[in-house]
């Protein structure tokens, strides 16, 4: 959230997801996982 906020101050309005992931996708148990995620402002 703070970098959402942080772009906005700075005029940057798109966003691009690069990747996206769960601990689920290494050790196959999606009973409870964490999500990952990574993308850019511009």
């Amino acid at each position: 959230m703070a970098s959402m906020e942080f772009s906005k101050k700075l005029g940057q309005k798109n966003f691009e997801l690069l990747q996206h992931s769960t601990s689920g996708d290494i050790t196959l148990d999606y009973a409870s996982v964490v999500g990952y995620g990574s993308g850019v402002w511009y």
